[in-house]
């Protein structure tokens, strides 16, 4: 998160703005994660904008309107980016490679050559990201993941230093599973319903 707050919030607004994903060329394949809970987004906003009217209107000091505004400002643009994060920094699938990213950051890059296995699945589990017993966890907003990817060999699955670790497996939850999941085995994905 403090990666997010450094300089991802703002490459995923600026994404945004510019109607552009990050990374995504010729030849490469975008997944986009699901975005967090409308509700979440609409109480930072909410929150945002009800601090800047309060900071205008009822407190009788510019100097602490100079500070409560912009930092407002900040908070309804940090909900815009968690909104906007998984559609601007999506996970990527190269000719070589699976980039799985979390908050605008690299967590995997797994060979396309170390992919032993690739299913669908319906589980709900830890509803954080995670590297534990080698597995790299990588849910949607309520803990749910749809793909299973096992490996052949061991890849280092990293969130931060303290929380990383060398994974066998990778769960996650992205909006276009069966598609992901054709991309991986070569095979013609039936047609799914339109992304979450």
């Amino acid at each position: 998160m403090i990666g997010f707050l450094r300089g991802g919030m703002w490459r995923a607004l600026g994404c945004a703005l510019r109607r552009r994903q990050d990374g995504v060329v010729e030849g490469v394949t975008a997944f986009r994660s699901p975005p967090p809970s409308v509700t979440s987004t609409a109480l930072l906003l909410a929150i945002g904008a009800a601090a800047v009217v309060t900071a205008l209107l009822g407190v009788p000091w510019l100097w602490l309107q100079l500070v409560l505004v912009p930092l407002a400002v900040w908070v309804m643009l940090f909900g815009v980016a968690l909104l906007v994060v998984g559609t601007t920094h999506p996970h990527l699938l190269t000719p070589d490679a699976l980039v799985l990213r979390v908050l605008a950051r690299t967590v995997a890059r797994v060979p396309r050559s170390a992919i032993e296995g690739v299913a669908l699945v319906e589980t709900s589990d830890a509803p954080a990201p995670s590297v534990a017993n080698g597995r790299l966890h990588l849910p949607g907003p309520s803990g749910e993941t749809n793909v299973r990817l096992d490996l052949e060999h061991d890849v280092e699955g990293s969130f931060s230093p303290r929380l990383s670790g060398a994974v066998r497996q990778i769960t996650l939850d992205v909006t276009t599973p069966l598609t992901l999941v054709g991309e991986i085995t070569g095979a013609q994905p039936p047609t799914e319903a339109a992304p979450r």
